[in-house]
């Protein structure tokens, strides 16, 4: 192989060039990890933060401790692998204390990217208040379709106790 560059003469067989070749792409790639260690370390370390929070809010949730359970929950929905998990039990910890508006509050932050989950929780907060006709209208939002089979079956329940049994 023979490669001139401003003048000057490199001359090498094609074994030598590629092994070459192939250290000068494995020392990039050494870098380039190097480079990205520090950031690849935060953002493990946000996602065990975001598990350790989702296991004490749902273990507080378990136990009653209602406050403790929607903070933590709340703490837990900002990684987004959790948010949908952690914001519909934030809302029945809010509803279980008696905050109908927070519980609202968290199911409004889940957005539309977990309509159907939404819909679900916010379907039996309505039909643990019985408000069949506001559970049914959660549950027949067209962002939410097509539900999975618990939302049917918080649907079929809302159906029978408004008396549209057909």
């Amino acid at each position: 192989v023979l490669l001139r560059v401003r003048g000057v003469d490199y001359v090498t067989t094609t074994a030598n060039a590629a092994l070459l070749l192939l250290g000068a792409i494995a020392a990039v790639i050494v870098v380039w990890s190097l480079l990205r260690a520090p950031f690849n370390a935060l953002r493990m370390r946000r996602l065990r933060l975001s598990r350790d929070r989702l296991i004490d809010g749902l273990d507080a949730l378990h136990r009653g401790d209602w406050t403790r359970a929607e903070q933590a929950l709340a703490r837990a929905a900002d990684v987004p692998e959790a948010a949908a998990v952690a914001r519909v039990h934030a809302a029945h910890a809010a509803a279980s204390r008696g905050d109908a508006q927070a519980a609202l509050h968290h199911l409004d932050a889940l957005g539309g990217a977990h309509a159907a989950s939404r819909a679900i929780a916010q379907g039996e907060l309505a039909l643990s208040h019985g408000r069949a006709e506001d559970a049914l209208r959660a549950l027949d939002a067209p962002d939410a379709q097509p539900l999975p089979p618990r939302g049917q079956a918080l649907r079929a329940e809302a159906l029978a106790l408004i008396g549209r049994h057909g």
